[in-house]
Formats: structure tokens, C-alpha cells, sequence
């Protein structure tokens, strides 16, 4: 039996406060198990990013609780909080968030710096990465020499450098062409088998839900239901 990676118990999210708050998310149950590739999928401001921001630690639940690779968020101080979102869970953003004076390289092989990382070990694991996302000569390149599909694909080699047990991706594809998507998405899924992270990814994109294990359909910030991704024909 594999186990949860993460866990939402009755989680429901306000902003604000009042007759003005509004709900992001309602009485949401859910279980995550590790390897598990999940696509969160629905439209503009049904409550996904709000879920992954949980899932991330960037935010707290008003209600309920969340529990994220054995830790229940709302439990931890800052300090750890901090800690754990750096070494244990990879972001990947739909703007990429990459440094833009860092080269691909350097931007990859940041997040171990940050950690304490020696520095020479930290080069290695980046060029590999690179190296895996097929981007090995492009590694002294800086983000604005990049297209769009290069970055994204660098940001999911830095989400993957201290190998963690969560990779959340919030639109990943959403500012790239079909054939910049389909590559990212195909990185997605085989990197998360190699690396043995568990992946969970925001998007309104069917093409792209179908390359994951589970849907999760989403509304008006609740789960309607859900499925195993149906792969498209070839």
C-alpha cells in the first residue's frame, strides 16, 4: 500500500472576512499517494491554485486541516515551514520565476545553494538535470535568451534538483504553444517516475489532464468528482 503524500480533511479557504469574504475553497476531503501523477482541472477561479497554494504551505486553511508529507502545515512555525517548502516541495510556476541576470544553469542549481549545498555538488546535479530536460547546451544561456518552452523546462529542473516528494505546477503550460506544451507535460510525467516525486498540477487543459494517472474536476471551489486520466489516441 502506498503511502499519502498529502491530505485534506473538510479543508475550506475565505479570503476576507464578513458579508464581503469570499470562498476559495469548500469542505474539501481529499488524499494524494505517492507517485501519483494528479491533475487538478477546471476553469478560472474554481479554487485550484488556492488548493495548491495550501498544498504548498503558502497559505492556511480557514477551516479544516492540511497534512503534507507526514507534517500538518498549520502545526509548523516559520522556520520549518520555510524549510520544508525548499528542500521537500518543488514549485513549477506558469511565469517560470527564473533570475533573469542567472544563467539556466545557475538558476537550476539555486535552490541547493540556498540549502547548503556544496557548491561543486550542486553544479553537478544541475547539468545533469539539464542534461535530462535535453537542454545540456543551452546550460549558459540567461532566461531571455531562452523561449518559452526552455525556461518552463528549466523551472522543472530546478523544482526536481533536492529530489522532492511534491512537485506542484500551477499552469504550467499556459503561456506556451502545443508543441512547447506537449514536451513540458511529457517531462512532467517521465521525471516524476524517475525522480519517484508525486506531481500535482493546476490546469484548464484537457490535452494536458490526459497525460496524468488522476483527474480531479473542480467547481466553485469544490471537487465534482473524479477519474483516471484517459489517454488520447494515437
Amino acid at each position: 500500500m502506498r503511502r499519502i503524500v498529502a491530505r485534506f480533511d473538510q479543508v475550506s479557504k475565505y479570503y476576507g472576512s464578513g458579508e464581503g469574504a469570499t470562498c476559495a475553497l469548500r469542505s474539501v476531503s481529499l488524499e494524494i499517494e505517492e507517485g501519483e501523477f494528479v491533475a487538478l482541472v477546471g476553469p478560472s477561479g474554481c479554487g485550484k491554485s488556492s488548493l495548491l497554494h495550501l498544498l504548498a504551505g503558502i497559505d492556511q486553511p480557514s477551516q479544516g486541516k492540511v497534512v503534507v508529507l507526514g507534517e500538518s502545515l498549520a502545526e509548523l512555525e516559520d522556520r520549518k515551514l520555510t524549510a520544508m517548502r525548499l528542500g521537500k516541495i518543488g514549485i513549477v510556476f506558469q511565469f517560470f520565476n527564473l533570475l533573469p541576470t542567472l544563467t539556466a544553469e545557475e538558476n537550476v542549481e539555486l535552490p541547493g545553494l540556498l540549502r547548503g549545498m556544496a557548491p561543486k555538488e550542486a553544479r553537478r546535479k544541475a547539468r545533469a538535470l539539464l542534461e535530462e530536460v535535453g537542454l545540456a547546451h543551452r546550460s549558459h544561456h540567461r532566461p531571455e535568451q531562452l523561449s518559452g518552452g526552455e525556461m518552463q523546462r528549466v523551472a522543472v529542473a530546478r523544482a526536481l534538483l533536492l529530489e522532492p516528494g511534491l512537485v506542484l505546477a500551477d499552469e504550467p503550460t499556459g503561456n506556451l504553444d502545443s508543441e512547447a506544451s506537449r514536451i513540458v507535460i511529457d517531462l512532467f510525467r517521465d521525471l516524476g517516475r524517475r525522480h519517484g516525486a508525486t506531481l500535482v498540477l493546476a490546469t484548464h487543459s484537457e490535452e494536458v489532464a490526459a497525460a496524468s494517472s488522476r483527474v480531479i474536476r473542480m467547481r466553485d471551489g469544490q471537487i465534482l468528482g473524479e477519474e483516471p486520466a484517459k489517454l488520447p489516441e494515437s
